[in-house]
């Protein structure tokens, strides 16, 4: 019964802060300033930051774990995300780019009797509040099974949470490693098709 109730009172919350939640134009022009911003070394969760390379995030994560911020379960790193009256364990993940941290995500698996929908929702309304006194920008997204995405932009950070069909992703992105990632890509693909024409 209490968990209905905490739904219901999310579904409110979300209705009256809608009007603070932009459309996408305005998400991509948010990104795109981003990836073109100063590399910040702003706090993301825990201490992370985009500044560290693997050694500092390994010494970060063995400190974590040693004080019980972080843990070991099912072959995955975890950590304890409490929302009252429910509390997550998800599986965190750290990508380098040129052996510097430049992602960080909490995979939230859809268990017991929570819907993906009912997980993303509740993180969001979550660090809706922390993330707008930090001075992010929010922002929402609708994918491709009709529902919304989130995102909070600033500075070089971009912080996403995306709902897939078993489980959800909260990911702190380096949106100049993003930048330059795709842009190594699209290279590539022009090279491709260049190298493919001059075979014709």
């Amino acid at each position: 019964m209490n968990k209905i109730l905490y739904f219901v009172a999310f579904l409110c919350f979300l209705s009256c802060s809608s009007g603070k939640l932009r459309e996408q134009p305005n998400l991509e022009k948010a990104i795109e300033a981003a990836g073109l911003s100063e590399n910040m070394k702003d706090s993301l969760f825990l201490g992370f930051n985009f500044s560290m390379d693997s050694c500092t995030t390994q010494d970060r994560i063995d400190s974590l774990i040693q004080i019980g911020k972080l843990f070991h379960k099912d072959g995955y790193l975890r950590y304890s995300f409490n929302i009252d009256p429910v509390s997550y364990s998800p599986a965190v993940g750290f990508i380098y780019t040129k052996d510097t941290l430049s992602k960080v995500s909490l995979v939230f698996f859809s268990e017991d009797y929570l819907t993906v929908e009912f997980i993303k929702n509740s993180i969001t309304a979550h660090v809706f509040r922390t993330f707008s006194n930090r001075g992010f920008s929010s922002f929402e997204k609708k994918n491709k099974f009709d529902s919304d995405d989130y995102y909070f932009v600033k500075n070089n950070t971009i912080v996403s949470i995306i709902a897939y069909e078993h489980f959800v992703i909260m990911s702190y992105s380096n949106a100049i490693t993003d930048k330059e990632g795709s842009g190594k890509v699209q290279k590539e693909k022009l090279l491709k098709s260049e190298e493919t024409l001059s075979d014709l």
